[in-house]
Order: structure tokens, then sequence, then C-alpha cells
């Protein structure tokens, strides 16, 4: 919490907000799952300005929206405040935290612990996902037919992150991985960028505006469910991990 906030409007926005919206992520289940029913509480009518809610908009504020617009807009009718959805950037929240402008932020927990160093903000809460249990992963991914097959063949080519400092997932597992294999990204590749989102990510690489991209686990299974990718055939990832983990990963499994 970065703003003095009223004990019910805490109280709601966690009991609501926190513990409801693993259910609405939009990552898809092996085997689906109906999201938790929603029990309204009583109306409150509060006064004050609008309740800012910063969330990390790693696909894009399209799809951060549409996870979390309709749990903000719930909390709005049933408190009688309003609360605003304020999607962000990794370097965005970052400004948006130092000037005081969001009331709470949804982030992931590198930003998180950097924040809190900075800023001195307070941990609430721990998004515990429904699927892929309490460890996530990472991928390289480059396009299927682009004749790079091993994580050598990456030298001297284009890649892509989302953050260079803020992303665990979506650049600082791969960075790691690829280290320990001999190779520095920041020297080796002739070129390395970030790219905010992970959808544009997957898509810079299909057109081929990028050879390689880094993403987190799920992203590629949540684009071919909302039909951005067509199937998981156009994307090859580079060496993948053999275990049982429920997605294709690269790097070691992270908690």
């Amino acid at each position: 919490m970065l703003r003095q906030t009223s004990r019910l409007l805490l109280f709601a926005l966690l009991s609501i907000l926190v513990l409801t919206a693993a259910g609405c992520a939009s990552t898809p289940e092996p085997t689906a799952t109906p999201a938790p029913e929603i029990v309204p509480l009583n109306p409150v009518k509060m006064e004050g300005e609008p309740v800012r809610v910063a969330v990390l908009a790693i696909r894009s504020a399209v799809s951060a929206n549409a996870q979390y617009g309709p749990i903000l807009d719930y909390l709005s009718e049933t408190l009688g405040r309003p609360f605003e959805f304020v999607p962000v950037s990794q370097e965005d929240q970052f400004v948006q935290v130092e000037k005081n402008n969001v009331d709470f932020t949804f982030n992931n927990p590198l930003a998180a612990v950097q924040l809190r160093r900075l800023y001195g903000i307070d941990f609430l809460a721990t998004l515990s996902r429904t699927n892929g249990g309490p460890e996530f992963s990472s991928l390289i991914i480059v396009r299927n037919d682009s004749g790079i097959n091993t994580l050598d063949d990456l030298r001297g080519k284009t890649a892509t992150c989302v953050a260079f400092e803020t992303a665990a997932a979506g650049c600082n597992f791969q960075v790691y991985h690829l280290l320990q294999n001999g190779i520095d990204p920041y020297t080796d590749f002739s070129n390395f960028t970030e790219t905010p989102s992970q959808d544009n990510i997957v898509l810079g690489v299909l057109n081929g505006t990028y050879d390689a991209g880094f993403i987190r686990t799920g992203q590629l299974e949540r684009m071919v469910a909302e039909g951005k990718l067509l199937n998981l055939d156009e994307i090859h990832v580079l060496d993948q991990a053999d275990d049982d983990f429920i997605y294709p990963h690269t790097t070691r499994l992270y908690p």
C-alpha cells in the first residue's frame, strides 16, 4: 500500500481483488476450472478520490485490463468508491510510485523488492496462480525455421527481452542461463533491446524483427488460447529443459 487507506477499503481489496485474481488469471489450465464465485459485500458508501491500482502490463494494457478491470469495477460498485485501473510498464511503475500517483501496485517479485528498497512500499499479499504450482521459469524462443538450434547459434544475432533490470522471467533468468553457458548477450548478440510487451516479443520473433525473444512460462499457451498464435509449432524453445513441468522452458525453475 502506498498511501493511507481505510481499514474497510484495505480489507475489501485484499479479500476480493487478491484472493480472486488467481481464478481470473489469463493463463489457461490443462483442464478448464471455473473461477471462484465472488460473494458480494454489503454496499458501502465511501467518499474520496479514486483508488488508483497500478497493474504491470507485461503483455499489453488491453490484456491487463481484461484480467483486472472486472474486479476493479466490482469493487467500485460494491464500495461506492471508484477504483481506477492504471496500466504501467516496467519503468513507468517506478515513476508512478515515486510520485505517489497510485495506491496499490501489482507487479513481479523482482520489481516489488526494488520498489520496497527505493520507496519503502509495504507488501500486502502474494498472488498464487492456479496453474504451474509454486514455481515458474522462462524461455528463449526463436522461429522454428530460423536455423538457430543451440544457444551458441545466438552469437551475432538480435534478441529482445522485457526489461534488463526489472524483469525476472522476462529477461534476468535467461541472461543468467546464457552467462552460465559462456554467452554474454550484452556483448555476444549483435543487438539486444527491450520490448515491454511479451505479446510483441513473440510476434516480433515470428515476423523476423528479432532472431530471439525472452519470455516467461505460459506466455505461448496464452497466445494460442487467445488466437494470437496459431500453434506452438511455429516456435522453437532453445535448450529446452527435460523435466515434468507443465510448460516448456529453457532456464531452471524458480520459486
